[in-house]
């Protein structure tokens, strides 16, 4: 689909975490899923790449070519100043931590006209920045593509299971599909979540984003009691 050639897997991702109409945030986890979607793409490219020491896996810079978006590039740059191999785990948090990660993509898509931008309250007191979309065809493009991915029945293209993978696990399942679609194919569901037809190391990138996020809730239950 052409309206969706020119998005990185982080972009994408943040179209569907969004609100349309409020430009509000629809995921609690959604820093956790852009960074597996930063690391999944820059494996996918053959940038960076997985070394195995042991029983563990690490973080390697194959190629430091500039990708042309900041944030990639910028993890590239980060990965190879790096005193020492980090696991891909580290790095989801490490990514996930970037300063204003939301709005720095955001501000991507709003620069080719896919967001606007306005001021929200919280609380009637402070101020936040929204992004409400302008310009719907790219996310109804990724819609008609995950839709056509859980009820078909044929193979699934990488990027797009892994796009739904990371969407499942920042838990917005119930803004792609409908509370019958995903009953009905629950068992599709799961095999695609899972990346079953996935092979290659931006697989293990997606399902360190699941364990960063259990890992992050149990600490906080346990900072709770």
């Amino acid at each position: 689909m052409s309206e969706l050639k020119d998005l990185h897997l982080h972009e994408q991702l943040l179209l569907l975490a969004l609100s349309d109409e409020k430009g509000t945030m629809q995921s609690l986890n959604f820093e956790f899923g852009a960074g597996g979607a930063v690391l999944a793409e820059l494996l996918l490219t053959g940038h960076l790449g997985l070394e195995q020491v042991r029983k563990k896996q690490f973080v390697k810079l194959l190629d430091d070519t500039l990708t042309g978006d900041p944030l990639l590039d910028e993890v590239l740059q980060r990965v190879r100043a790096g005193k020492r191999p980090e696991q891909p785990a580290a790095w989801v948090r490490r990514i996930a931590g970037t300063k204003r990660l939301r709005h720095r993509i955001a501000e991507r898509l709003r620069y080719r006209g896919i967001l606007g931008k306005k001021q929200g309250r919280v609380l009637l007191v402070f101020s936040r920045d929204l992004y409400p979309t302008l310009d719907p065809e790219p996310e109804r493009a990724l819609l008609a593509l995950l839709r056509e991915a859980l009820l078909g029945t044929g193979e699934v293209a990488p990027t797009t299971a892994i796009l739904l993978a990371l969407a499942h696990h920042i838990g917005l399942d119930y803004v792609l599909f409908s509370r019958p679609e995903r009953k009905a194919h629950k068992r599709r569901l799961k095999q695609l979540v899972s990346l079953e037809s996935v092979a290659g190391e931006a697989r293990e990138a997606v399902k360190c984003v699941q364990e960063v996020i259990e890992a992050n809730n149990a600490a906080a239950v346990i900072a709770a009691t």
